[in-house]
């Protein structure tokens, strides 16, 4: 009987917490060629930063791995920023190249900033998006940006491994 008292009072403090975050799909305008992508961010009550979350090649920003770490961190009070790469976008063809993948992140690292101006900012990625995101910064000073984090490290396509790309 305490084993089920105790989950029941796990999931009515999950159900609080999620009660109070807001969630907010929005567009971000990447350029004239390109147009807008879709993004959504979640805010717990009384977060402590923001995280931009860039998927990787294989997967958007609604995939359940996206959906489940946003909501994760939202939990620890840790606000975040999902949004697709142009090709995602219109959910076809490869990755697109970097200097249209930076122009995305840049949006997104922009408007982060223009709705939350006050949080810290730190840039994060899965894969594709991690790498994207860390070579963009390397080539930009954003002395708004905090720091930077990887999700599923290495960052080399599916079945050619390297630690090329780590070197930046």
């Amino acid at each position: 009987m305490q084993t089920k008292n105790n989950l029941a009072q796990v999931i009515i403090r999950l159900l609080t917490r999620m009660q109070n975050m807001i969630t907010q799909q929005l567009t971000i305008f990447v350029s004239p060629e390109k147009g807008n992508v879709s993004a959504e961010y979640v805010l717990p009550e009384n977060c402590i930063c923001i995280i931009t979350l860039a998927h990787g090649a294989g997967a958007g920003m609604n995939h359940s791995f996206m959906v489940a770490l946003a909501n994760a961190l939202a939990e620890k009070g840790i606000a975040t920023l999902r949004f697709n790469f142009p090709f995602m976008e219109k959910k076809k063809g490869p990755a697109d190249k970097p200097l249209i993948a930076h122009q995305t992140i840049a949006a997104a690292i922009a408007k982060t900033q223009e709705l939350f101006p006050s949080l810290p900012l730190f840039v994060s990625g899965k894969s594709f998006g991690g790498r994207m995101s860390s070579q963009y910064l390397a080539e930009h000073n954003h002395t708004a940006v905090k720091g930077i984090i990887f999700y599923g490290f290495p960052l080399h396509p599916a079945g050619k491994p390297s630690v090329d790309r780590a070197d930046i």
